[in-house]
């Protein structure tokens, strides 16, 4: 039917109303004589209604997170139950390295194996996760690039690969960047994220990635 609500904005409505209502009742205070109980009234009610406004408002950016994160985890197979969904956590980038999927959130990471494609219209399986980490636990350490040359056909091909080392807890997994954009995101999103959480702490960190040069 034409006059069908989408559920979309159908949610939204109650929302949108608080606003009107603030509104509202700030008019009828406007025309209500000051130093009456009338108006002290209002006015109450007008800082009640704002209060909830801003809980509201909270709690949908919250929802819209919490949807967010449980879209990536249904994406992901772990050796148990997962439950990546906690209070306070932002999902802020996902990474697709050629042999790992790296996904960092504002308080930890988790490295996945990549689901084989089931086919050109079917949705790829879970990614396996083989390693998750407090943000805290981790570290990044850049590689400079490096230079495979080899003769293939009589030709000579020359591929410059991104290298990177991440170090969660006990264990360091090298990922190979498709691009020095993503790698340059990567190393960005992550020193962002442990800023954050620094500042959050009240704790200054210095840069937490280091340098060095190797070759594979």
């Amino acid at each position: 039917m034409e006059d069908d609500l989408d559920i979309t904005i159908g949610l939204t409505l109650p929302v949108n109303r608080i606003a009107q209502y603030e509104y509202l009742l700030r008019s009828i205070a406007d025309q209500t004589p000051e130093g009456s109980e009338e108006r002290a009234d209002v006015e109450n009610a007008f800082a009640v209604l704002a209060q909830s406004s801003i809980v509201v408002q909270k709690s949908l950016v919250q929802s819209g997170e919490t949807a967010r994160i449980l879209s990536v985890q249904r994406t992901l197979r772990g050796a148990g139950p997962m439950a990546l969904v906690k209070p306070g956590r932002i999902l802020l980038d996902e990474f697709k390295f050629k042999k790992h999927l790296v996904i960092v959130f504002n308080d930890s990471i988790v490295l996945a194996l990549p689901g084989k494609a089931r086919g050109k219209h079917k949705e790829a399986e879970p990614s396996k996760v083989k390693k998750a980490a407090e943000l805290k636990d981790c570290s990044v350490t850049e590689g400079s690039m490096y230079l495979n040359i080899f003769l293939l056909f009589y030709y000579l091909y020359y591929y410059i690969l991104e290298s990177l080392e991440l170090r969660m807890q006990d264990e360091t997994f090298k990922l190979q960047a498709y691009s020095p954009e993503t790698r340059e995101k990567f190393v960005k999103t992550y020193h962002k994220a442990l800023e954050e959480l620094d500042r959050a702490k009240g704790i200054y960190r210095n840069n937490n990635i280091t340098h060095s040069s190797f070759l594979t």
